[in-house]
């Protein structure tokens, strides 16, 4: 089972991150090996690397590149890689560079806006209620610990989706203390402020532009404990008081970006399905590891895989309910309740084909593969109805229903064939299309030509047996008309006995 599958979209997109507190230095120093080997892969055409910024979250020790690859036609001449076994073999090379951080590459999800790369959306959350956030984080490496250790991996790539945490500077306030020497909070928290970060004054205008005034304190006056020690408070005397008089500092860890996924501390964890598994078997996976996780942690599915979990819960029911509805359409066109039954009875063989195409090609049970069934219900029984419709109509004319259907066969052999090879050749440029939105089409035309072909070589065969067996448990009636000509018959009998 998987909800779509993954596009070559002409780009892949890779990322790094550094242990926290590591310079833009060692940043540099690691996107330039990764671009290096990006560079050298022929499928790559040009890259562009942002330091400081990635999908993790923003600081000196992350970064993202975007690799463009040559066009799809292009590609495809000359015998290169696709988007997914590019990426594949990225994240295998990049192994090398475990020891300066780690390195990542992906392929972004065929859907826009539903996550940021093809993999699953994972949400850990704590629901103890408990403030501390080490046990989230505890919970993750555990988490992370057994799908290492699983004997059947199902996931790789696991990897938190967030910033690690940070050393972080405390200030302890004594309150006491600062009151007697007249210091005003708000003041405090505006000098701390200004100094550390920033604060927007004013603005002006010189060559006819506006600029933004902002003032923050010199990097080399913030840039050690010392420094930020001896800053300099106004108190409301006017006099100025240092910083260390009032406040003690000391290093703590502490995560560097908190995030709540539904108003609750969580941890986002991306990953992967493995080789030869599907999305649907890693999505199994991660939630029979966090079963095992201590009471008080859960978890939640977002974007992608969200939608791959509300899809799987809906395909039975679609497919009842189309199922359902063609009965109800023939039930009102034939008037009866047991000839539906016999045109009915050809949709497993089309669905037969439509699983078997897909099971060779090695494709998932996503959305595309049930859209393919639906329309195989559609274009199996339009061959059966034709069967049954003429078959029908020369039984009413007086034959049996071994020649009737003997007869409709004979008749409607060639427009059968004719029409459904037509849409088989119709079909066929999806099952071997390339380019952008490949893999969708093939998805689609795959399913949809191993159903055609099945329903259309099995119900010229099995058909007439239907319809057999069907007229044998129920009779027919006869039609109205003549139903209505006895009655009439009836009623004259009985009228000239009395």
């Amino acid at each position: 089972k998987s909800f779509v599958p993954s596009e070559d979209q002409g780009f892949i997109v890779t990322g790094s991150l550094l242990p926290s507190g590591a310079t833009q230095a060692r940043t540099r120093a690691l996107a330039e090996k990764t671009d290096a080997w990006l560079r050298e892969q022929p499928e790559i055409k040009d890259i562009i690397t942002v330091l400081g910024f990635g999908f993790l979250g923003s600081g000196q020790n992350t970064s993202i590149t975007f690799a463009n690859l040559h066009p799809w036609a292009e590609r495809t001449e000359k015998g290169m890689r696709d988007a997914d076994t590019l990426v594949a073999a990225t994240s295998k090379a990049f192994q090398r560079f475990i020891g300066d951080g780690i390195v990542f590459a992906f392929n972004m999800p065929p859907i826009p806006g539903l996550g940021n790369d093809n993999g699953f959306d994972f949400r850990l959350q704590d629901r103890s209620g408990n403030s501390d956030s080490s046990l989230l984080m505890k919970a993750t490496y555990q988490l992370m610990g057994m799908a290492a250790q699983a004997p059947d991996k199902k996931v790789v790539g696991l990897r938190p989706n967030t910033l690690p945490p940070a050393p972080q500077l405390k200030l302890s306030i004594d309150r006491i203390k600062a009151r007697s020497l007249d210091i005003d909070f708000d003041a405090l928290n505006s000098t701390l402020q200004v100094a550390l970060g920033s604060a927007y004054v004013n603005d002006y205008i010189t060559g006819g532009k506006v600029h933004q005034v902002w003032v923050q304190a010199d990097p080399i006056t913030r840039a050690s404990e010392g420094g930020i020690m001896s800053l300099q408070i106004r108190n409301t005397q006017g006099g100025l008081v240092d910083l260390q008089e009032i406040a003690t500092a000391t290093w703590v860890q502490g995560p560097a970006k908190l995030t709540r996924y539904n108003g609750v501390p969580s941890m986002p964890i991306s990953g992967s399905a493995a080789p030869g598994a599907s999305s649907g078997d890693a999505l199994a996976a991660m939630e029979a590891f966090a079963s095992k996780l201590p009471k008080g942690i859960g978890y939640e599915w977002s974007g992608q895989s969200l939608e791959e979990k509300i899809s799987a819960g809906q395909t039975a029911f679609v497919f009842a309910l189309s199922i359902l509805i063609v009965f109800l359409v023939l039930v009102a066109l034939y008037e009866s309740w047991a000839v539906p039954i016999s045109v009915m009875l050809v949709v497993p063989l089309g669905v037969l084909g439509c699983v078997l195409a897909v099971s060779i090609q090695n494709m998932t049970n996503d959305v595309y593969f049930t859209i393919g069934l639906i329309t195989i219900i559609g274009l199996s029984t339009k061959n059966a109805i034709v069967i049954v419709e003429f078959a029908r109509d020369l039984q009413h004319q007086g034959k049996s229903a071994y020649d009737a259907v003997l007869e409709a066969c004979k008749l409607r052999f060639r427009p059968i064939l004719m029409t459904s090879f037509a849409f088989v050749l119709g079909v066929i440029p999806l099952v071997l299309s390339t380019g952008a939105g490949s893999a969708s089409r093939r998805a689609i035309g795959t399913g949809v030509l191993g159903g055609m072909l099945s329903a259309t070589v099995l119900a010229v065969l099995f058909v007439p047996v239907f319809y057999l067996l069907v007229r044998k448990l129920f009779p027919p009636k006869p039609p109205r008309d003549e139903r209505e000509q006895a009655a009439q018959a009836l009623d004259v009998a009985d009228s000239e006995n009395s």
